[in-house]
């Protein structure tokens, strides 16, 4: 991800939902995704905010870390929710084809009617940018934003070619994950 970006995306797109409260914020946001066909969580918090508050997302991005630590205990999302889960490899500030594929097939599956939980070995955060050049008409993506709230995106051409604008500044280059 080139640095010039990164400003870009710290002001968020699509509805900012505020607040420091993880419940009441998921309240708050689950209005919002009422009347969503698919829902698309990215963010461990996210995800487990809106499953605690009644709201099993369709698509749900995790890294198991929230600010840079580990997730333990009550804090992990279940697997045993999920139809199916996903791993891939994602190192922070990169978006790997791998994970590219990951979304497209958890999108195809969650449009059949299951559930699908992606893990990423490295970072989740860019993946929202990624879904959002993927979802249609009726579909809706969350996302963590550290310190202020949550941001939910329901599709539409403004917001595509917002993601296609930011995509088209990244560079090819080859990336591991470590093991």
């Amino acid at each position: 991800m080139p640095e010039d970006v990164r400003g870009e995306l710290s002001k968020g797109a699509g509805v900012i939902v505020e607040g420091r409260d993880f419940r009441e914020t998921a309240l708050k946001t689950l209005h919002l995704l009422s009347e969503c066909n698919i829902v698309i969580a990215v963010g461990d918090v996210v995800c487990r905010s809106l499953i605690h508050a009644g709201l099993l997302p369709d698509v749900c991005v995790i890294d198991g870390r929230t600010l840079r630590r580990d997730v333990s205990g009550a804090e992990v999302i279940g697997e045993e929710l999920f139809d199916e889960v996903v791993t891939v490899c994602n190192p922070p500030a990169h978006i790997t084809v791998e994970a590219m594929d990951a979304l497209r097939r958890a999108f195809s599956i969650a449009r059949k009617g299951d559930r699908v939980l992606v893990k990423v070995e490295g970072e989740e955060d860019l993946l929202a940018l990624y879904a959002l050049t993927l979802v249609k008409h009726g579909e809706c993506i969350v996302y963590g934003m550290p310190g202020k709230g949550v941001g939910v995106m329901t599709a539409d051409d403004e917001l595509k070619r917002y993601a296609g604008r930011i995509l088209s500044k990244f560079e090819e280059v080859s990336v591991t994950c470590s093991e």
